[in-house]
């Protein structure tokens, strides 16, 4: 389940007025602003687990069988359990938010240099600057792959750490099939 999912769950119409009603009360009953957004976001996601149940069941007019009662009972331990997994991936989403652009020679928005760089940001730093390279901006046309490569080859040990981009430049022929995928798709 991505992150995206239940996100995009919880913005849906019941959810929503669900937190903010929950908001509500918790205004009323003196909750710190703070708690007050935490808890309108946990509330939007109160029963995310039903992405997991069968639609016929959730949808069904007339009272649900036992049996099928037994099922949407489950929702709380499935959304339990997809929150979970999200908040594993929230530690490492946090940090590759705050240090995809450190720069492995030290011109850092955060100072860190070298081996203090996460290396998981330190991967998704290639990987959005390869992106932004390949792809047309605005701003500006694609880069070719062969000038791509240059600019790596030129950043490792720089911008980069050099085992980052020995790894992109090793898989760039699994790399740009990826944007003609994506052209196709357009």
């Amino acid at each position: 389940m991505q992150i995206q999912e239940l996100i995009n769950y919880s913005s849906h119409g019941h959810s929503k007025r669900v937190a903010q009603i929950s908001g509500l009360l918790a205004a009323k009953m003196g909750y710190s602003p703070s708690d007050i957004s935490k808890i309108i976001q946990a509330a939007a996601l109160h029963d995310v687990g039903k992405m997991c149940i069968d639609a016929a069941i959730l949808n069904k007019p007339g009272k649900l069988t036992p049996e099928e009662f037994e099922i949407v009972k489950t929702h709380t331990d499935i959304g339990a359990g997809l929150l979970m997994e999200a908040a594993e991936i929230l530690d490492i989403a946090i940090t590759v938010a705050m240090y995809h652009h450190e720069r492995y020679d030290g011109g850092s928005y955060h100072g860190l240099s070298g081996k203090e760089i996460n290396p998981v940001a330190g991967i998704v730093a290639a990987s959005d600057v390869f992106d932004a390279l390949i792809s047309a901006r605005p701003y500006k046309p694609p880069m070719a792959v062969p000038t791509i490569i240059d600019y790596f080859q030129s950043q490792a040990g720089r911008q980069f750490d050099s085992d980052i981009v020995a790894a992109l430049l090793f898989l760039i022929q699994e790399i740009t099939p990826i944007y003609k995928q994506e052209a196709q798709r357009v």
